[in-house]
């Protein structure tokens, strides 16, 4: 009698599942502290040690400001933690005399393993903000915007 493979049947560094999404909505800010993008995905681990690869990529964007220079900063938080710390410097310009300046088609993208030791829905979702408030920074994807996570039978890393 054959039976169903499972995730406990597979060695350590299988590959579990994977998730993906993706979109195209911009979005402005002007914040300092970490804002939500629309760049968020759940995944609901098979074991407390499985690992949780998330990878992020976004396409070609543009960036605009009302004043002096900015800076945008990624990272990733699982639920409301932040598990990347400033992980990624995705855009930079500047903005004299009435002309915005800068990076106008730029991409960025990274990776994070996490241990959420949890086999509850965990959502993982992309943030970003700027140095200084007194910008306004406007992000409109002309690609994509994607995440993906990808469960990993958990292993003790060397």
């Amino acid at each position: 009698e054959v039976s169903a493979i499972t995730g406990a049947d597979l060695p350590a560094g299988s590959l579990l599942q994977i998730v993906s999404a993706s979109n195209q909505r911009g979005f402005s800010f002007t914040s300092t502290d970490w804002i939500t993008t629309q760049t968020t995905l759940a995944i609901t681990p098979s074991s407390t040690s499985s690992k949780i690869l998330v990878r992020y990529n976004s396409g070609l964007g543009y960036c605009d400001t009302t004043n002096a220079s900015f800076q945008t900063f990624f990272t990733i938080f699982r639920d409301s933690t932040n598990i990347a710390n400033n992980t990624t410097y995705g855009c930079a310009g500047g903005y004299q005399g009435g002309v915005t300046f800068g990076d106008f088609g730029w991409s960025t993208a990274f990776e994070k393993l996490d241990s959420p030791s949890s086999t509850s829905a965990v959502t993982y979702t992309i943030k970003c903000r700027q140095h200084s408030s007194s910008n306004t920074q406007v992000m409109d994807y002309r690609g994509e915007s994607t995440i993906t996570l990808m469960e990993i039978a958990g292993w003790l890393l060397q």
